[in-house]
């Protein structure tokens, strides 16, 4: 069983980008708690994605997973690049609810709406269609989902890659902000070295702790 503060936790898990294709990396003993806000490095293709997709369709779908396990009392979310998390022909404010099913007070339309102001979405715009939104706009409202829900843990898979500047800024701070677990894909070193306080790293077919990234 998990220790009462672990929300992740990884034991011989072997990583591959799909069921029947070669182990990409293999997890010996590692673990997650919260307030840990973990990178994951490694070169492109070495399976860092692939990762986060296995901890998730597991979580999703409930299936033990050899080597995989999490707190089974966990809120856990899940940040896609594709940002597909979001339905293309909801509102903003309806794109909004699934994610707080866990947090009464945010779940009227008035907290949803205030909630959207306060994220820069002017009122005007609130019954705009998801699919007409730009990159950007897109990821910071998936963001303001993911922060309405509020998760245990974090699975975020290059977050910043629809951000402008201050997007990526705004980010950082809400990370280092966070006291739940984060588990991180991220190109972006600044905001790696702004937001993360544990390290990763894949090498010679091995996930491993390093001290600094």
């Amino acid at each position: 069983a998990l220790a009462a503060d672990q929300l992740l936790a990884f034991d011989g898990l072997e990583v591959r980008a799909a069921a029947d294709a070669a182990c990409l990396f293999r997890i010996d003993q590692l673990w997650l708690k919260p307030g840990d806000r973990i990178a994951l490095l490694g070169a492109n293709g070495s399976g860092k994605s692939s990762l986060l997709r296995l901890c998730w369709q597991a979580i999703q779908g409930q299936h033990e997973r050899p080597g995989l396990r999490w707190h089974r009392a966990a809120h856990i979310g899940y940040y896609d690049q594709s940002l597909k998390q979001l339905a293309d022909d909801a509102d903003l404010s309806d794109a909004l609810y699934p994610f707080t099913l866990a947090n009464e007070a945010a779940r009227s339309q008035v907290a949803r709406r205030q909630a959207l102001i306060g994220a820069g979405f002017a009122y005007a715009r609130h019954g705009q269609a998801v699919a007409t939104l730009s990159g950007g706009e897109r990821a910071r409202l998936l963001f303001l989902g993911l922060s309405l829900a509020h998760y245990h843990l974090l699975l975020l898979d290059e977050p910043s890659n629809h951000l402008d500047l201050q997007g990526k800024r705004e980010l950082a701070q809400a990370l280092q902000g966070y006291e739940g677990g984060c588990l991180l894909v991220s190109h972006d070193r600044d905001l790696i070295e702004a937001a993360c306080n544990r390290f990763w790293v894949v090498a010679d077919g091995r996930l491993e702790e390093w001290p600094d990234a």
